[in-house]
């Protein structure tokens, strides 16, 4: 017998639902993870969910796909792909935040339809999974759906201990080894060894391209600090 037929088993059925940062360093990771779920929990439905950009540049792969792995699709305000400008610095960190806005706005506005249209047909989802910093507000709309989250982190858990310190109470002692410059200078942490200059996130520094993205970093932290139960998901191997 079927359990999509069967109300009364559909809904205890477990059912994931992955959204993933349209990048293929957040695609794959979280694939690979959805795919191991469908076939290892059983009865469990896997919904896996990426920018209609990401599926429009065929940056999935389908293949060897389980049955009970469903690909759905959210808008993150450009369709056709993200062209960020290439003039300065400043152009491009303006159109990073416009576009992490418009994502933020058409995200929600999409993934909530994609949740509501399940639980019209009587397949809510159970647990939402999401990838680092880019999509807080997925783990916020959850919240707003009373269904539990969970921050798939995909780099080092090492990576992640540090933007924590950093956030919490080291922020100053981290920003005056950078500006210092001291290759030879070295800093402890609780928990994790004695790091140098070179062993820091390159995010730190002012001048990298990157370093824009640091206060997402903060608000990823803090998210999670909200969470009555937060839960990371970290590749050990």
């Amino acid at each position: 017998m079927n359990n999509d037929s069967d109300p009364s088993k559909s809904l205890t059925r477990p059912h994931f639902l992955f959204v993933t940062f349209g990048a293929q360093g957040h695609i794959n990771p979280s694939l690979e993870l959805a795919k191991r779920l469908a076939v290892t929990i059983t009865g469990a439905r896997v919904t896996f969910a990426a920018p209609i950009s990401a599926h429009n540049r065929n940056m999935l792969s389908k293949e060897n796909a389980p049955e009970t792995l469903i690909f759905a699709t959210y808008s993150d305000g450009h369709d056709g792909g993200f062209k960020s400008s290439t003039s300065s610095d400043k152009s491009r960190q303006d159109a990073a935040g416009q576009y992490m806005s418009e994502m933020r706005q058409r995200g929600i506005e999409t993934l909530t339809e994609l949740i509501e249209d399940n639980r019209r047909q009587n397949r809510p989802f159970t647990c939402v999974v999401y990838t680092m910093i880019l999509l807080t507000w997925v783990a916020e709309l959850a919240r707003e759906f009373h269904i539990p989250s969970a921050l798939l982190w995909i780099q080092p858990v090492t990576i992640f201990s540090i933007f924590y310190h950093y956030f919490n109470g080291y922020a100053d002692a981290i920003s005056e080894m950078v500006i210092n410059n001291n290759p030879s200078g070295s800093i402890k942490l609780p928990s994790l060894p004695l790091f140098r200059l070179r062993d820091l996130p390159t995010i730190f520094v002012p001048t990298n391209a990157y370093s824009f993205l640091l206060p997402a970093f903060r608000e990823q932290i803090e998210l999670l600090k909200q969470e009555e139960n937060p839960m990371i998901l970290v590749n050990s191997f």
